[in-house]
């Protein structure tokens, strides 16, 4: 069974009556004429606070999770000790200690990497792959002392990730190994083929030595820097090692991170926003519905002037347009909020009003001031007599294509400005295709 929440608040009387409020009220009358205004706002405001509270829940659940979300796991055990696996690349430490000038504290961030090899392995991967290398660069060559067809630079060595750049004399030797012929002299020529091989830290380094002035004595600063210089070294001579043991002369601890509680502030702004959303729509909602009965009040205008010039009543001709109204309404046909307010009028008469009273109601609820002019044109024709009305009809409607023609152009305006900024956006893009190539060729 379906539990429509909205409903369930609604019943609460509090609710209901902060709901209610007349100028919400007075609204559902003007987009839904022929409802009851508080079943109508009663079933908008059970879809809304549907809404809020499924968000609310949310909201709860994601104070839940940011609460209980705990950090990474640690990456250091028993004090001092890095666990290796638990490092991507850097790890960054609170590392506190004792100074000549008292006690310090300071965050540190190291490099940590991956585990590298041993001497042990270091010494097996050299073998291998030097053994490969020697095997695989001859090609089609008997030897590499007798070569005259194209050696076989690799670009891997199996049962590993070593990367290999090669060395050569490309006087002689081409990129993809073919020897170059009409190079090689008459007596032959001796060269050297290299190849450079890296892999973790199996590897030919280079160094430059460099000097730096020292800075004014801190005993603070020096500490620091002695802690981090022997933690790295630590680091460093324990490439091998699965656990990391960092120096006993220092206290370790990483930076606590505060909880992130941004999803849950934006689900609780999502949920205060939400009235703003829904009054922007309502005032949306009555533009649109000004702009349709605007539209509509040339046609609407000829109907009438066409049925009375064929001799029907007033009543007969609003009773035929309504019902017309209501039979296309009925096969699909688009909403259209003066004939709403028209089958209003019809009812109205149906009960008992008077016609000069129903229309002058039909002026009032329209709220637009062609169908007040409307309706006192024929209102004043039933107090005097309705002879002339049809010219005093034609009038106005030829009145109201002239506005319609005004508000057309007025919306052409509103439209043209609205697109200057995404023309602007266009300009700037082209002057920046034209002008970053010439820049960038100077």
């Amino acid at each position: 069974m379906k539990i429509n929440i909205g409903r369930l608040f609604l019943k609460n009387k509090l609710i209901r009556r902060a709901v209610m409020r007349e100028s919400s009220l007075e609204h559902m009358r003007l987009m839904e004429p022929r409802a009851r205004p508080e079943e109508v706002l009663a079933g908008i405001w059970e879809k809304r606070l549907g809404i809020i509270f499924v968000l609310l829940i949310f909201a709860v659940f994601m104070f839940i999770y940011c609460y209980t979300d705990e950090p990474d796991e640690s990456v250091i055990t028993d004090g001092r000790y890095i666990e290796r696996d638990a490092v991507d690349d850097a790890v960054e430490l609170m590392v506190s200690g004792e100074s000549d000038a008292g006690s310090w504290e300071k965050k540190f961030e190291f490099e940590v990497g991956e585990r590298e090899f041993n001497i042990e392995e270091i010494n097996k991967i050299d073998i291998h792959i030097d053994e490969y290398i020697k095997r695989s660069l001859p090609g089609d060559n008997k030897s590499l002392l007798h070569v005259s067809k194209r050696v076989n630079m690799v670009s891997s060595v199996p049962d590993t990730d070593a990367k290999l750049d090669w060395y050569y004399d490309d006087d002689l030797i081409g990129e993809n190994g073919n020897i170059k012929v009409s190079h090689v002299p008459d007596g032959g020529a001796d060269t050297e083929i290299m190849v450079d091989v890296k892999w973790k830290n199996f590897k030919k380094s280079y160094h430059y030595s460099l000097h730096i002035d020292p800075a004014k004595p801190d005993p603070i600063r020096d500490a620091e820097k002695e802690a981090k210089k022997e933690i790295k070294k630590a680091i460093s001579d324990q490439a091998d090692a699965e656990r990391i043991e960092l120096p006993d002369s220092y206290v370790y601890a990483e930076e606590q991170k505060e909880k992130d509680y941004m999803p849950f502030i934006l689900s609780l702004l999502v949920v205060v926003l939400l009235p703003l959303v829904w009054r922007s729509g309502g005032k949306k909602q009555i533009d649109e519905r000004r702009d349709q009965m605007i539209r509509d009040h040339p046609g609407f205008v000829n109907k009438v002037m066409l049925l009375l010039g064929a001799g029907l009543s007033l009543k007969l001709a609003i009773e035929r347009i309504s019902g017309e109204y209501e039979r296309e309404l009925s096969e699909g046909g688009k909403k259209h909020y003066v004939y709403e307010e028209l089958c209003v009028t019809m009812q109205e008469i149906r009960d008992g009003v008077s016609e000069m009273k129903a229309v002058e109601s039909f002026g009032k609820r329209c709220r637009c001031m062609p169908y007040m002019r409307f309706s006192s044109i024929i209102t004043q024709n039933i107090r005097k007599g309705s002879e002339g009305i049809l010219n005093i009809l034609e009038q106005e409607a030829s009145q109201a294509l002239v506005e319609r023609k005004q508000e057309a152009l007025k919306r052409g305006e509103v439209a043209g400005t609205k697109l200057l900024f995404p023309m602007m956006l266009m300009l700037g893009l082209v002057m920046a295709i034209i002008m970053i190539p010439a820049f960038m060729t100077m």
